[in-house]
């Protein structure tokens, strides 16, 4: 019978900033960024050898007595938290308040970026985590390229208003496109549009009436490339179109993923300063979630393809793509949220995060009704919560519902320091699972587990449904 091809594109547009170029809060942004992640030192290049360390100082230390005056007006100040004082939310905040502060024209770009850092400790120098001593000037530097390069986006200054032409090539034929789309872009640099490709433009097409009259199961390739078109005043271009590959297929199964702590290790449970480090700076291949990609290799090689969607922000659109190829996950769709900018996204803390995600995989799932799906998120967050609300309320579209357990390695880990506050957490999470649970219909798959290999609902669906 006769279909149409339905390909949702969407992307950014932005002028990257040179690093001598930046402005004041630009580098401001680097600056707090460098030290919120605790990154060592660059040395500078000019050393060829590590400097000897400083001997520890024999001088006794001073001890300041203020006056009443003095005392009197630092209680009208606020000041950076002590060390026993900074929590999540205060780090969340710091990065936040970079955005907020319209007195930083008076600070200079080493002052401006520690005192918005309001997550430091009262000392001018942090010390970096263990787990980055003893690295040579070559890694710290990869590190610092990292940070640099992820951020970039952030920073950067997105051009509205400006018209991009989306142009759809079947695979192997790189001459005349199946599709031209032309879209604006909004007042962020960002656009989506879902594309409808009809049954005549396919059977008018050269290679596109070998897509409408060949085995509709079969899987074929579309590649999207996007032009930026010349600006007001017509003037030209100075960048190079972009290109990507998307599968094109029809399955009856399809699934859902998560991207934060189900493939990929965020740590999203052990704090905002962790969280920030394996985002921005840790090397791709140091945060894979090996049995993850294993499994998802083994589903997608019986005919499962795969739609991931996350919360983070669509400026980590390349580092996101970049991390399915390393991390050897199978191709899909890939959703991210559009926050505004930066401001919103570092103080988009009040909104719970299975909101902020409900949308985007409503947005899959409405896309094609006519297939069923395996949720698979972890329990960091509210996936649970979400896939449960979801299996809820359309129990004839959702098989499965998978959720990788994070929290019992976290709950024994607060074990050590704190006894009571960890009993307190584990009889949360076990409530949390059980109201999940229930709230999931009986014929519907439902599964808390460590390592994937437990998920053994998943082989027996695709067996009964004779998929693959």
């Amino acid at each position: 019978g006769q279909f149409t091809i339905d390909v949702y594109v969407s992307g950014y547009v932005a002028n990257f900033t040179r690093p001598e170029a930046a402005t004041r809060s630009q580098k401001a942004l680097m600056y707090a960024a460098r030290n919120y992640a605790t990154l060592p030192k660059l040395i500078k290049a000019a050393m060829h050898h590590d400097p000897e360390p400083e001997p520890e100082s024999t001088e006794p230390r001073i001890s300041i007595h203020l006056s009443p005056s003095t005392e009197e007006l630092l209680a009208t100040k606020k000041l950076p938290p002590r060390p026993t004082e900074i929590t999540d939310e205060t780090e969340r905040l710091a990065l936040a308040q970079m955005y907020e502060d319209e007195t930083a024209t008076q600070f200079s770009e080493e002052s401006l970026g520690a005192s918005l850092l309001t997550a430091r400790s009262d000392s001018s120098e942090v010390e970096p985590p263990p787990a980055m001593e003893g690295l040579t000037q070559d890694e710290v530097r990869q590190l610092h390229l990292n940070l640099h390069t992820r951020l970039r986006a952030f920073w950067s200054t997105p051009l509205s208003g400006r018209l991009v032409k989306l142009s759809l090539f079947i695979e192997g034929d790189a001459d005349e496109p199946l599709f031209v789309q032309p879209v604006l872009t909004d007042a962020q640099g960002a656009f989506a549009v879902q594309i409808h490709v009809p049954w005549d433009r396919m059977l008018a097409h050269p290679r596109g009436k070998f897509v409408a009259h060949g085995d509709k199961t079969a899987a074929h390739y579309i590649r999207v490339k996007a032009d930026l078109l010349p600006g007001p005043g017509g003037l030209p271009v100075k960048s190079e179109p972009d290109s990507v590959l998307l599968p094109l297929t029809y399955t009856r199964i399809r699934l859902i993923s998560d991207m934060d702590d189900t493939v990929k290790s965020s740590e999203i449970l052990h704090g905002a300063r962790t969280v920030f480090r394996n985002v921005f700076v840790k090397k791709l291949d140091e945060v894979i979630i090996k049995e993850m990609s294993e499994w998802y290799q083994a589903l997608y090689a019986r005919g499962v393809r795969f739609h991931y969607v996350s919360n983070s922000p669509w400026e980590l659109l390349p580092v996101l793509s970049e991390f399915i190829t390393v991390s050897n996950l199978p191709q899909g769709s890939l959703k991210l949220k559009n926050y505004g900018g930066p401001r919103q996204f570092f103080s988009r803390g009040s909104e719970p995060a299975g909101v902020r995600k409900r949308q985007g995989v409503l947005e899959v799932l409405d896309a094609f009704l006519d297939a069923q799906f395996i949720l698979v998120g972890d329990t960091g967050e509210q996936d649970m919560e979400l896939y449960a609300s979801l299996a809820r309320d359309r129990p004839f579209q959702i098989l499965a519902v998978f959720v990788r357990d994070v929290t019992s390695a976290s709950i024994l880990r607060k074990m050590e320091k704190d006894k009571e506050a960890a009993e307190a957490k584990r009889a949360d999470f076990v409530e949390r699972v059980r109201r999940a649970r229930e709230m999931v219909p009986q014929h519907i798959a439902f599964r808390v587990f460590t390592d994937p290999a437990e998920c053994v609902e998943a082989e027996g669906i695709l067996d009964r449904l004779e998929i693959g």
